[in-house]
């Protein structure tokens, strides 16, 4: 496979977890009763959405 490809599969597939765990960080916050546990996830939540939102602006802001 070539380089390249390999790029853009491993992005494919970075974004891929990014989601999931957006999803499950969100699932576990609608239940989760402890202080502590709930700030890790918000924490936890609010990095993977950044990381999101930067691919989003990379992808945006690349020449066509």
């Amino acid at each position: 496979m070539p380089l390249e490809r390999s790029a853009i599969m491993a992005g494919r597939y970075d974004h891929y977890i990014q989601l999931e765990n957006i999803k499950n960080f969100s699932s576990k916050l609608e239940t989760e009763a402890d202080p502590a546990k709930r700030n890790m996830l918000v924490k936890l939540l609010a990095e993977e959405t950044a990381k999101l939102q930067g691919r989003r602006k990379i992808r945006d802001n690349k020449p066509a």
